[in-house]
């Protein structure tokens, strides 16, 4: 027996309102009425939640759970388990759903979209896969694994669900406009586009998800002009504003759209979307030189939702890569990776740049950015709980062949035949050495970029869970210094033949420099890789608006306004 809906409703209502405690009151009041019913335990849950009581919450949430036997039970509780930001609780409670009703398709796709939620896309993969093989028709099913693709940089397979799930709904709008927003986000302006042309009508809505796609490529004016009703009439979530507010940051509206955003975020935000929006309004202030305003609004935005970064497995981490680098690297007569190039570094380094230029080239193909080779060398034999750098050191040559010939069936999905092929990934400066094990014939390219304008570039970026170490200044100078020994490292013993190119000579001596990067992997000079910017090529990074500029020196220099705050960062940098 449950209590009445109306007495529950006013609870959620005032618990909307921040009655945390008046509310935890009255919500043990009706546990005592009704004791075996889930429902008074999740709010009082939330309640505690709200109220900062953790320990007490989590014994709530425990005796709520025990208290949904059914399917949908257990999914009222995990919604009421959002409504708290308490992922983990909600990620519980669909899964047993799941596993009690596992063709049950809310669900499917309630798990799928609380796991990503989390950072977790590569668990939440096989939830939408099973929901797509359970539900074939449903355009929904289709959307949502696209949304996972996307997030997982399988570009193609996301690109191929999103136009499935609109072949599927070729009346749903609302729908044709969500698999718009997935093609946009895994760089398919042109598929972005073409999907919103069969959009009937010219709502608001669909005028935003249109300023979104002339924000991609490059349209500044007319995104502007296409989002300003949508925001300005106050309908517009996180990613609405922060594009809007981007655009505007180097334009004389910057101080409105701060206001803007500004307003936005007195009311309740989640997590991520407060996190957004503080960085749009660190990147607004910055640009009316509002330098202490800026620094102060990354840092509240770092800290909003802030996730645990495993410092010390990072480390072990290293230390096995340097272990690997120590044993001999067994000579091949073949080269699998010929025409293959890494270009890597510290995030905010010029990787995006430097590629975006290759790319112009009619012989070179850039992958962008893309988790494969780390999915590669974690899926190497022996004992997962084993770094992969120690499996990789005892691999006979039949297994490194092998990972090396799944990555390149990932550049073949990815990106088809060319001269040269890129990935671009920061993160793969870990695994230069291992790329020479695997694929003998490669080459690497390692940015390097003056460590205070790289180090707040990342720190006001925010990249989001995959770069959580990004968030904290220590954490972040610690990583900072790793990626640089390791670099110079690379430079002088990498068993593969290796460039070191400064992103300050390269926005300051482009054509030298672009010369010097060509010769390297091998191609003639060609005038047009100066004029990428454009090319419209597509692109999914950091950094897509910055790339459709011509080359520029303004970014060099931009961490000597924020010195005095970096005290954290540069101790760790330097091993203090």
């Amino acid at each position: 027996m449950h209590p009445p809906q109306a007495r529950t409703q006013a609870l959620e209502n005032r618990l909307a309102r921040g009655d945390a405690l008046p509310v935890a009151q009255a919500a043990l009041q009706l546990v005592g009425k009704y004791p075996q019913s889930f429902v008074p335990w999740g709010i009082l849950a939330r309640a505690l939640t709200a109220a900062g009581q953790r320990a007490e919450a989590q014994t709530a949430w425990q005796q709520a759970r025990g208290r949904a036997p059914g399917v949908a039970e257990k999914m009222r509780l995990a919604q009421m388990a959002l409504d708290a930001d308490e992922q983990d609780i909600a990620d519980g409670l669909l899964l047993a759903a799941c596993q009690a009703n596992p063709g049950n398709i809310g669900a499917l796709l309630s798990l799928s979209r609380v796991r990503r939620a989390r950072g977790l896309a590569a668990a939440a993969r096989p939830v939408a896969e099973l929901a797509v093989r359970a539900h074939p028709d449903s355009a929904e099913c289709w959307l949502q694994l696209a949304e996972v693709h996307s997030e997982l940089a399988a570009l193609r397979a996301a690109r191929d669900a999103a136009h499935k799930a609109v072949s599927l709904a070729p009346d749903d709008m609302d729908l044709h406009e969500a698999a718009a927003r997935v093609l946009l986000g895994s760089g398919f302006v042109a598929d972005a586009d073409a999907v919103m042309q069969g959009v009937v009508g010219d709502s608001p809505r669909s005028q935003a998800t249109r300023g979104l796609i002339h924000a991609r490529a490059g349209r500044s004016s007319d995104a502007v002009l296409a989002l300003d009703p949508w925001v300005l009439g106050g309908h517009a979530n996180a990613v609405e504003l922060s594009v809007w507010g981007r655009l505007l940051s180097k334009t004389p509206r910057a101080a409105e759209a701060q206001a803007v955003l500004l307003e936005k975020l007195q009311g309740h935000q989640s997590p991520p979307s407060r996190r957004m929006l503080l960085h749009r309004v660190g990147d607004l202030a910055e640009s009316q030189e509002r330098w202490g305003d800026a620094f102060a609004a990354h840092a509240a935005a770092n800290a909003s939702g802030r996730l645990p970064w495993p410092a010390a497995h990072f480390d072990a981490e290293v230390a096995a890569i340097r272990r690997l680098a120590a044993t001999p690297s067994v000579e091949s007569g073949n080269a699998p990776g010929a025409g293959l190039v890494l270009i890597a570094g510290l995030p905010r380094s010029g990787t995006s740049l430097l590629e975006q230029v290759l790319a112009a080239h009619p012989a070179v193909l850039g992958l962008g950015e893309s988790p494969m080779l780390r999915d590669v060398l974690d899926a190497l034999p022996g004992d997962p709980a084993t770094p992969w750098p120690d499996r990789l050191a005892a691999c006979g040559a039949e297994a490194r062949r092998q990972a090396g010939a799944r990555y390149l069936a990932h550049l073949d999905a990815e990106l088809g035949p060319a001269i040269v092929r890129i990935d671009k990934t920061p993160s793969n400066l870990l695994y230069v050495d291992a790329l020479a094990r695997i694929l003998p014939g490669a080459k690497a390219i390692l940015m390097h970029r003056n460590a205070l304008d790289a180090g707040t570039s990342c720190f006001f970026q925010g990249f989001g869970p995959y770069f959580a170490w990004t968030d904290d200044l220590t954490t972040l100078g610690h990583v900072a210094r790793h990626y640089g020994q390791l670099r110079d490292q690379w430079v002088e013993t990498a068993p593969l033949p290796v460039l070191h190119v400064s992103y300050e000579a390269l926005v300051h001596q482009p054509e030298d420099q672009v010369r010097r990067v060509l010769d390297f992997v091998g191609l003639p000079w060609d005038p047009v890789v100066l004029d990428f910017h454009t090319t419209g090529r597509e692109m999914r990074t950091a950094s897509f608006d910055q790339v459709r500029q011509p080359i520029n020196t303004r970014s060099v220099g931009r961490g000597e306004h924020y010195r005095p705050w970096l005290g954290p960062f540069i101790d760790a940098l330097e091993g203090r």
